[in-house]
């Protein structure tokens, strides 16, 4: 009897001040689908920004007269400094392999000698791939015997840093304004439902009812708009990502991920916010005085 009494009346509420639920669910619909769209475009570019730093090499030239002692000396060496994950060795003939693999010639039908060097390719760890730390591993590694040229692409690294770091700023911006506005529409509607109902509430006080017997109507309230606003924000989603998707095969035949996630964060992350926002709305402005 109880439970039908609180559906009842969370129904009764939504209808009772339904212009602001309605604005209450269009805000959380398309908060929340700004909300993870910034969420997966943070996520998508911290994801290629990490797989470059995975594949992050330093290029290691070595003098043509090296010799064998000092080779091994300099692998002791790399083996010492802590942020090198791994290091490759290439010799003159694994140059030439890979000069015609990627240029498509040989290179003993252009010059009668090998005139590549030897190197290493040196990877790091890749949380040691910032612009500080590689420069810092460059300097050491430049002042062992043997060494003829070092190659990175130190560029790239402060161009990640600097956009990363713009995108993660207005990310986090952006997802903290529309958490408060979510916040905002949806306590603002419970403290409507709440107001129109205050004698109601009062008689239910006088009667012995107990806090949570007259928090819930409300807080069900709050689960619904949010569920119904989570639903809302999973179709704007899905229609918008049927169009990144189209439109990265079309430019840059690049397939997205399937988006069957969509549905269920939306629609879990609707009913959180509701029941949040309606539980706090409900707490400030309702005083109980009836005993528990």
């Amino acid at each position: 009897m109880r439970s039908y009494y609180i559906l009842k009346q969370a129904i009764y509420n939504i209808w009772s001040v339904r212009i602001p639920v309605a604005i209450a669910i269009l805000t959380i619909g398309i908060s929340l689908s700004v909300l993870m769209g910034v969420s997966e475009i943070i996520y998508k570019v911290y994801s290629t920004v990490e797989k470059v730093r995975e594949e992050f090499e330093i290029d290691l030239f070595l003098k043509s007269d090296i010799t064998s002692l000092q080779k091994d000396i300099l692998e002791r060496k790399l083996n010492n400094i802590s942020q090198i994950k791994d290091y490759q060795y290439i010799s003159k003939e694994d140059a030439a392999q890979i000069f015609y693999v990627e240029f498509g010639e040989n290179i003993f039908d252009i010059l009668t000698d090998n005139p590549l060097p030897e190197s290493y390719k040196i990877k790091l760890y890749n949380k040691m791939t910032h612009v500080t730390i590689v420069n810092n591993v460059v300097e050491r590694i430049n002042k062992i015997d043997g060494i003829d040229e070092i190659k990175y692409h130190n560029d790239l690294l402060l161009l990640i840093e600097k956009y990363l770091l713009i995108v993660m700023v207005i990310g986090g911006a952006i997802v903290f304004v529309l958490l408060l506005a979510m916040n905002m529409f949806v306590r603002n509607t419970i403290k409507l439902s709440v107001y129109s109902r205050r004698d109601q509430i009062e008689i239910l006080q006088l009667l012995g009812s107990g806090k949570l017997f007259l928090k819930l109507p409300f807080i069900l309230e709050g689960l619904l708009e949010g569920i119904i606003g989570g639903i809302l924000s999973g179709i704007i989603l899905y229609f918008f990502h049927e169009i990144a998707s189209d439109t990265a095969t079309y430019l840059f035949d690049y397939d997205l991920k399937e988006t069957n996630y969509i549905w269920s964060i939306s629609i879990f992350a609707g009913a959180i916010v509701g029941v949040l926002a309606s539980s706090a709305s409900v707490n400030k402005f309702i005083k109980i005085f009836s005993t528990e």
